[in-house]
């Protein structure tokens, strides 16, 4: 699938004002310092309790990726 032109440089200034929002300057970009910079923690898939990685496994089951773990420091 292509997009148009236009709307690749609409994702490029949108990318770029975000990372500039959460004062990210630098690249390659380091995963756990944008998600630190949002406000997240990074939780291993193997430290979740069997529960959770079943919910996971059920969300994610027809997904053609592994989901990054993601969980607001609200929800430490």
């Amino acid at each position: 699938m292509r997009l148009a032109d236009e709307r690749y440089e609409e994702i490029k200034t949108s990318v770029v004002d975000m990372l500039a929002h959460i004062h990210i300057a630098g690249y390659p970009l380091h995963t756990k310092s944008v998600i630190r910079s949002l406000g997240g923690i990074v939780v291993p898939y193997s430290s979740l309790a069997d529960e959770t990685k079943k919910n996971f496994g059920q969300a994610f089951s027809n997904a053609e990726y592994i989901p990054i773990t993601f969980l607001s420091r609200e929800r430490r």
